[in-house]
């Protein structure tokens, strides 16, 4: 027998003194496990739970730059500044199913005021000055549909939306979209 070998019997030691060694080993490496995975999972949810607020915060601006749009045209450059501003926060952090609709919307608005981007800071908006064709009007109420239910769907609303049946109004001080 190699004499290196320390042999824990001649020692006083039994194997209960063993098993309970390796008890002792086996839960204190649990519990550190445990613990390094309830702190992650916990870091997790915390920043989750900053990162909803922020887009929270960031939808309500777009939102309330969409209400803009619908107040007075004297107002109507500011509001789409507002509203670019906006849309590009949104186009860094939202899914495509929210910027594809929000492109959509935004395209249809400059359309219907033949938005001159590179003017738009400096000079008035030519065009009508409210909306006043149905069918416009239909398609982006649709889309704000859409946009609100993608953004709802984004930040985990729950229960989930029903599609059919689901209504809002956006308000702005001179009209309603609805």
């Amino acid at each position: 027998m190699d004499s290196s070998l320390v042999n824990l019997n001649n020692l006083g030691f039994g194997s209960e003194f063993l098993i309970a060694i390796i008890t002792v080993l086996g839960t204190i490496i649990v519990a550190m496990a445990s613990s390094y995975l309830t702190y992650r999972y916990t870091r997790k949810m915390q920043l989750e739970a900053e990162w909803r607020k922020d887009k929270i915060r960031y939808y309500g601006e777009l939102l309330n730059s969409i209400t803009e749009l619908l107040g007075d045209p004297e107002d109507r450059n500011k509001a789409f500044g507002q509203f670019a501003a906006s849309a590009n926060i949104i186009t860094l952090i939202a899914p495509q199913e929210i910027t594809d609709v929000l492109f959509e919307f935004y395209y249809n608005w400059q359309i219907k005021y033949r938005i001159d981007i590179s003017k738009m800071a400096t000079e008035k908006i030519d065009g009508p000055t409210e909306p006043t064709n149905e069918e416009w009007v239909k398609l982006q109420i649709l889309l704000l549909k859409q946009l609100v239910l993608s953004i709802r769907k984004d930040l985990r609303i729950s229960p989930k939306d029903n599609h059919k049946t689901f209504k809002f109004r956006l308000r702005s001080p001179i009209s309603t979209l609805e």
